[in-house]
């Protein structure tokens, strides 16, 4: 089999790589060929990294700087890696989160344009992203699947290189390496970064310095075992010959280092409270819209509608919010996340269970008065589970449950009158 699985942790700068943070990539650092002082492209920025990885030329040579579609007409002239294994019968596929409308469609059409086979967005965190390559991998013998993980740039955009945050991105990500652990059978892994961070401005990369310029790779596979040598030689050559190195040997079975301790290193906790997980469970997608639903199903359809609509506008407030404020989740001293079950997402201001709960309860109660004494405490306890549970902050879930008991109100009002 030949089937390689390059992995791209956006603004992933090499300190962050400790047997602390990220357990899973620091074994396969000091197990295969790394060049944990590798050298992107200036300016260092993701578009103009993309491109050299995608074509193999330099920025002055295929052009793309800035994100936009001005490139296009250079791309006669250019010779993308995927549209030469697709010649090649080499099929290629593109693994990143959700994004945008607007970003899908400038993304799919650079897909195209550089040959790529297929694209497929799955979810909102590094983990997500990663189960989805993983079924897309085990799903083909040979080929390119290239995955995009952004959790790490967001995060030092948002907060800074190196801040809590940030370490709490680059544990994502670390969680998401372990995913993709279960791929290394036959396939050659490749994990690098984009560009570093942090060394002019906390918040940027772009400025010519040193720690924006440096990025981790990692080679691992079976002809790649621990080497200085080739390692230095790589860093020279970051990214625009990357590409002779993916397909220069034949990948073996990899390490497969546990991830889940250095996740969530407090998972064991979590067997004392299984009330509350059955309690935050009840403030889920499923659970709330699902009551909606029974709601129109018994013949209660105006409260069903009522309580659906309480539902969406709450959610999309708490969507908006979360990316808009990007507060970070809770984490002990070291950046660690301390949640004991999974997460939705990253984002941790405000609190979407408690809203949803609020809303669907906070709609029920003011519809049913004599409700509301069952109703409402039960929100504020689902709420309470998610602090219990250290997926929130306090503030966090006051606001969600604010946020939901203005759905159900506008609601009521809208609705049910």
């Amino acid at each position: 089999m030949r089937r390689v699985v390059l992995v791209l942790a956006d603004g992933l700068r090499p300190d962050a790589i400790t047997p602390t943070d990220m357990p899973s990539l620091d074994a396969l650092s000091r197990t295969y060929t790394t060049a944990l002082r590798a050298s992107t492209v200036r300016p260092s920025r993701t578009v103009a990294a993309l491109a050299s990885l995608a074509t193999g030329v330099a920025p002055e040579t295929h052009g793309l700087i800035e994100p936009g579609l001005g490139f296009l007409a250079r791309l006669p002239t250019l010779r993308p890696l995927a549209r030469e294994l697709t010649r090649g019968g080499v099929a290629s596929q593109v693994v990143a989160s959700e994004l945008l409308p607007a970003e899908r469609a400038v993304l799919w059409a650079l897909t195209k344009a550089a040959g790529l086979g297929k694209y497929r967005s799955a979810g909102l965190r590094a983990r997500e992203v990663a189960r989805a390559a993983q079924a897309v991998a085990l799903t083909q013998s040979t080929g390119l699947v290239f995955v995009y993980l952004n959790d790490c740039d967001q995060a030092g955009h948002a907060h800074g290189w190196m801040s809590a945050r940030y370490r709490a991105a680059a544990v994502e990500v670390d969680a998401a390496i372990g995913v993709l652990s279960d791929v290394t059978e036959h396939s050659l892994v490749i994990v690098m970064a984009d560009h570093g961070g942090g060394g002019v401005s906390t918040h940027d990369h772009a400025e010519p310095h040193p720690t924006n310029d440096h990025i981790p790779l990692i080679l691992a596979g079976r002809r790649h075992a621990a080497s200085s040598a080739h390692a230095s030689g790589l860093a020279a050559r970051y990214p625009t010959h990357i590409a002779v190195v993916v397909w220069a040997g034949h990948p073996r079975e990899l390490p497969r280092p546990r991830v889940d301790a250095g996740v969530y290193p407090y998972r064991a906790a979590a067997r004392g409270h299984r009330l509350m997980r059955w309690l935050t469970h009840l403030g889920s997608a499923r659970v709330t819209i699902g009551i909606g639903l029974l709601l129109v199903a018994v013949g209660e359809r105006l409260l069903g509608l009522a309580a659906l609509f309480a539902l969406t506008t709450s959610h999309l407030a708490v969507q908006g919010l979360k990316r808009a404020v990007a507060r970070p989740r809770p984490c002990d001293a070291n950046g660690r996340l301390l949640a004991l079950i999974d997460l939705p997402d990253p984002y941790s201001f405000p609190s979407g269970h408690a809203a949803a709960a609020s809303a669907v309860g906070g709609t029920i109660a003011l519809a049913h008065p004599p409700l509301a004494p069952i109703l409402l405490p039960l929100a504020a306890l689902i709420a309470t589970s998610r602090v219990s549970l250290k997926v929130h902050h306090v503030g966090d879930v006051v606001a969600g449950l604010f946020l939901g008991l203005a759905g159900a109100v506008a609601a009521a009002t809208l609705i049910l009158r």
